[in-house]
C-alpha cells in the first residue's frame, strides 16, 4: 500500500486507492442548479447520499465547524448539494443582491441549460469547506467541468489540487480556448 493512499470499499462495489480519502461514483440525476458550480443531484442509489451525507458529518467533527449538513443533504428527496470540483465561476446572487456579476448570471444560465434534469454520473472525492461533497459530472456526451473551461466560464483552478480524473482534459480545454 502506497503511504499517501487509502483504501475503501464502495458499497462492495468498488476497491479504490486514493490520496484524497475515498472516491463515490454514481448514476442520478441534477434536479436543481444553484450556480455555475453548484446544483442539486439525486442519485439513484440511496447508499450514494447516506455515504457522501456521513463523510460530511465527520468532516464537520474534523474541522469544528458548523458545515450546514442539513441543509446540504435533503432527506425528502435524497438530494444533496454538489460544488463541481476544480473550477469556480463567478458569484450569480440576483441582481442587486450580494456579489452577483453579470459572468456569474451568464455561467448560471448556462448550467441551467445544460445541467437541469440531466442524467448521467456523478464522481466525488473530498468535502469541501463549506459542507458540499466535490465531483464531477458527466453524461455518455461531455464532462460539466470541461465545458465550464471551454465555455469560458471558468478556469481550470488546482490551488486544493489537481483534477483526480480529468487533470489532462481540463488543461486541455483552457489551452483550446
Amino acid at each position: 500500500m502506497i503511504a499517501c493512499c487509502k483504501w475503501f470499499v464502495l458499497g462492495g462495489l468498488l476497491l479504490l486507492p486514493t490520496a484524497y480519502g475515498f472516491e463515490v461514483q454514481g448514476e442520478g440525476e441534477v434536479v436543481w442548479v444553484a450556480d455555475g458550480d453548484s446544483f442539486y443531484f439525486k442519485p439513484d442509489d440511496t447508499l450514494m447520499w447516506e455515504k457522501l451525507k456521513r463523510r460530511a458529518r465527520d468532516k464537520q467533527v474534523e474541522t469544528g465547524r458548523w458545515l450546514r449538513v442539513g441543509d446540504r443533504f435533503k432527506y425528502e428527496d435524497k438530494s444533496f448539494l454538489v460544488r463541481v470540483g476544480n473550477v469556480n465561476t463567478a458569484e450569480s446572487a440576483p441582481l442587486g443582491q450580494g456579489n452577483s456579476t453579470a459572468a456569474g448570471q451568464l455561467a448560471t444560465a448556462f448550467a441551467k441549460q445544460v445541467l437541469m434534469g440531466t442524467r448521467g454520473t456523478l464522481f466525488c472525492w473530498d468535502i469541501g469547506y463549506y459542507g458540499r461533497p466535490i465531483c464531477s459530472f458527466w453524461t455518455h456526451d461531455w464532462e460539466y467541468g470541461q465545458r465550464l473551461i471551454a465555455n469560458d466560464h471558468s478556469d481550470y483552478v488546482t490551488k486544493y489540487g489537481r483534477h483526480p480524473r480529468f487533470h489532462k482534459k481540463y488543461v486541455g480545454a483552457m489551452q483550446a480556448r
